[in-house]
């Protein structure tokens, strides 16, 4: 006979994160959120001086707006995307507003361990369920086990820094992480962007 899943590891307290939480949560589900940082937002989490490496940066820069509108954007669940005073391509402080609302809404933050760390995901075969390793603000590990896990680290956890010829002889000045953007922006030289611009 199966074993019946009731305890639930989600990993990270971004947007998707956030739903997986929601719904497991109101189906019943003991449910554990791991995120590695402060608050809930993800990689709407704005950071005018990124912290270093190996933490992740912030994916948003800080004049950044979105690509899709706000009814496209918005939980089915949670329509107020507050579209009497938000733009229709919202910048990134609205979107961070509205995932908080919708976290806080929807009672969430007791089910999250801020500035927690998942170090290790294993599953244990004779037990049947998942070991989850993960550390604290202090630096102290401590494992946890699971019936189920939910992996929403989203695409931007990781920073992708291609390397290119020639980069370390180039005689100007190179910038590619987040952080810089600002200071590029606010300064009289000429940009060439790359990729989306």
């Amino acid at each position: 006979m199966a074993k019946v899943v009731r305890k639930v590891a989600v990993i990270g307290a971004g947007p998707a994160g956030l739903v997986s939480a929601r719904f497991l949560y109101s189906a019943g589900f003991d449910v554990t959120v791991f995120e590695r940082n402060e608050r809930v937002g993800g990689v709407w989490v704005y950071r005018e001086i990124p912290p270093a490496p190996p933490s992740p940066g912030a994916a948003v820069y800080d004049s950044l707006r979105t690509n899709l509108p706000t009814d496209i954007m918005g939980f089915a669940e949670f329509p107020d995307f507050t579209p009497d005073r938000a733009p229709t391509y919202p910048t990134h402080p609205i979107v961070l507003d509205y995932i908080e609302r919708y976290a806080a809404h929807f009672k969430l933050f007791p089910l999250i361990r801020f500035r927690t760390e998942v170090r290790d995901v294993v599953w244990d075969e004779a037990a049947a369920e998942w070991v989850v390793t993960v550390r604290g603000e202090e630096g102290e590990s401590e494992e946890g086990r699971f019936d189920a896990v939910v992996a929403c680290g989203g695409n931007f956890y990781r920073r992708n820094m291609p390397v290119l010829d020639g980069e370390n002889v180039f005689p100007g000045g190179l910038f590619r992480r987040e952080g810089e953007e600002r200071s590029v922006r606010e300064s009289k030289v000429r940009r060439v962007p790359s990729g989306c611009g």
